[in-house]
C-alpha cells in the first residue's frame, strides 16, 4: 500500500527519468538499424535492396513516430495527474 495520496512526486520525476532514458534507447536503436540496414547500398547492387532499404525507412520511420506519439502522451498525462493532484490538494 503507497504511504502517499495521489502521486509520490520524487517517484513520478524518477520514472520519467526512467522512462526518458529508455524512450531515447529506442529511437537510438532504431535509427542505428536504418543506418545500419541502408548500408548494403554500398556493398551489394539491385533492386531488391533497394526496396528492402524502402521498406525498412517506412516501417523505422513509422515505429519512430509512434513511439515519440506514446512517449509524449505519457509525458503529457502524467503532467495532468500531477497537476491535478496537486489543485485538489491546494498545492
Amino acid at each position: 500500500m503507497p504511504s502517499y495520496i495521489g502521486y509520490d512526486p520524487a517517484g513520478v520525476q524518477d520514472q520519467m527519468s526512467k522512462l526518458e532514458t529508455a524512450h531515447q534507447a529506442v529511437i537510438d536503436a532504431h535509427n542505428t538499424y536504418k543506418t545500419t540496414a541502408a548500408g548494403f547500398n554500398d556493398v551489394t547492387s539491385g533492386a531488391h535492396f533497394q526496396n528492402l532499404n524502402g521498406q525498412c525507412e517506412d516501417l523505422t520511420g513509422k515505429i519512430i513516430s509512434d513511439h515519440t506519439d506514446l512517449h509524449t502522451q505519457y509525458r503529457t498525462d502524467t503532467n495532468k495527474l500531477v497537476q491535478g493532484v496537486e489543485q485538489v490538494a491546494g498545492g
